[in-house]
């Protein structure tokens, strides 16, 4: 373990992260410490805040200068040529009735710095508890403790380029759980870069190294490397409609690496991988934004695994995999209420495939929507602000899921049949599902010395709901109801040093 906290502390030292000019800030997407960021940023967006360019792109990136942070915590410091070093130490508390309450303790620092105007520096390690204790975790665990490097970052930002490189959580879509890229996945190790062509077209480019299986952990005889590569055209057609353009391939196999054609940000991924008859996982997908009136945004996005165009054969005859989310946000029905209604559905199969090493998973999560496939869910929030950095949020939640699984050993029942083949939405025995929560995130300010840059702020979360089971993980006739108690209190301190 001591080798591993060794590993934990030197990336934490020595990969930095750089940001772009004004002291861009990079806000990282999937931590506590900017929730509270990203859903002001939606609500700005929707009310016709047209400062904020690509919000759809994540992690998001601003200047220091415009001071347009509301809700996140102060990990940046307060003047160029300076670096701020954090730590965060949080008490979690999750209850429900008939199960065992549980208490988690997390601790998060980091050190970021604003190196020039055009580079600053972000790096960041966590131990969770709570991460020790999830069944998909795969790395080591110490004294109940897991450790990561969570963010390692370098980037560069100008008027038209922003690049990045090193360790991030990435988020493509026109909300934070996504289809393609989901802030609910494992970060990425990898570089990636966006380019504004005017005020009306962004070009997105992401190469990432996944984890890969060894013949030490893995049900495999060689090790086998696992690659992402993913490029998206966004159009905006005015302050008000925008339109995404997405493709992403997932390649791996014995002896392969880093292969040029999938280094080429203009390669069309499919086409090539159907011409040099390789076996890759491939996605192609859209989404969008259109705003209706002063207040009312729709938004959705459409992702394609898989697709039957001909029906020559039996094998024609494979269920589309194909996933979308439709949704609209409605500024201020009430005053300082936001309402948001959100309808998900991805089918059986989605993000699977025949080799195992190609199913869109990185560290055992999903790269894409966190629920995986064979699920459809409607969630309605109602969010009340409280200034900009405390928000008040009541939730309801219908869910259906089906037996599958991205990790499903690969079937194809409809070669066992003659004719048409259709199976049921969701497969299986379905767990059906319905959740009321009310939900509480505020940045608490506990104390700040901008004279003597040092800061000192709380984060508070906190969920109180009651949820009902039928079929319960699938299982028939196990049905259950239950009231739940999540907390967590994290606290943040900061100090700054001039780096001259």
């Amino acid at each position: 373990m001591k080798t591993v906290l060794l590993n934990i502390v030197t990336a934490s030292a020595v990969v930095l992260s750089v940001t772009t000019a004004l002291n861009a800030q990079i806000l990282p997407v999937g931590e506590p410490g900017t929730e509270l960021f990203y859903q002001r940023l939606l609500h700005l967006r929707t009310a016709g805040d047209n400062a904020i360019t690509n919000y759809q792109l994540a992690p998001y990136l601003t200047t220091s200068a415009s001071n347009n942070t509301p809700g996140a915590l102060s990990y940046w410091p307060q003047s160029q040529n300076a670096m701020r070093v954090y730590v965060s130490p949080s008490q979690g508390y999750d209850g429900e009735q008939q199960r065992r309450s549980v208490t988690t303790e997390r601790f998060r620092a980091g050190v970021t710095a604003h190196l020039s105007d055009n580079i600053s520096a972000m790096s960041s390690f966590v131990l969770d508890e709570e991460l020790a204790r999830d069944p998909t975790y795969t790395g080591k665990v110490w004294r109940g403790l897991a450790g990561d490097v969570e963010t390692a970052l370098v980037s560069y930002q100008n008027n038209k380029l922003t690049a990045l490189a090193g360790r991030y959580r990435a988020s493509w879509g026109p909300q934070y759980t996504n289809l393609l890229l989901s802030q609910t996945a494992a970060p990425l190790d990898g570089a990636s870069f966006r380019y504004r062509f005017g005020s009306k077209l962004t070009f997105s480019y992401q190469i990432a190294r996944l984890d890969p299986i060894s013949p030490d952990t893995d049900s495999s005889e060689v090790f086998i490397n696992r690659y992402l590569a993913a490029h998206r055209v966004d159009l905006r057609f005015s302050d008000n409609v925008r339109i995404g353009i997405f493709e992403s391939a997932l390649f791996a196999g014995p002896g392969r690496g880093m292969e040029l054609q999938f280094l080429n940000p203009l390669m069309f991924f499919h086409g090539n991988q159907l011409n040099e008859d390789n076996n890759d996982n491939t996605f192609l997908g859209l989404d969008y934004d259109l705003r209706l009136m002063h207040n009312l945004n729709l938004f959705g996005q459409f992702l394609v695994d898989d697709f039957q165009i001909d029906n020559k054969t039996q094998g024609d005859q494979e269920p589309n995999e194909i996933g979308f989310i439709f949704g609209a946000r409605l500024n201020d029905i009430l005053p300082a209420t936001d309402l948001k209604v959100n309808w998900s559905r991805v089918t059986n199969r989605t993000y699977n495939q025949k080799l195992p090493r190609n199913r869109y998973l990185n560290q055992n999560r999903p790269l894409g929507h966190p629920l995986g496939n064979d699920f459809e869910t409607i969630q309605l929030d109602f969010l009340h602000w409280f200034g900009a950095e405390s928000l008040l949020r009541l939730t309801s939640i219908i869910q259906r899921r089906g037996v599958g699984r991205i990790t499903d050993p690969w079937s194809e029942p409809w070669l066992a049949t003659s004719g048409d083949f259709s199976e049921p939405f969701p497969t299986g025995t379905v767990e059906k599902s319905t959740a009321f929560e009310l939900g509480y995130l505020a940045k608490v300010p506990l104390l700040s010395g901008s004279g003597l840059g040092i800061g000192r702020e709380g984060l508070l979360q906190a969920t109180l709901g009651w949820r009902d089971f039928k079929n319960e993980r699938n299982l028939q006739n196990s049905n259950r109801s239950s009231f739940y108690l999540r907390m967590n209190f994290s606290l943040f301190l900061a100090g700054d040093i001039k780096l001259n």
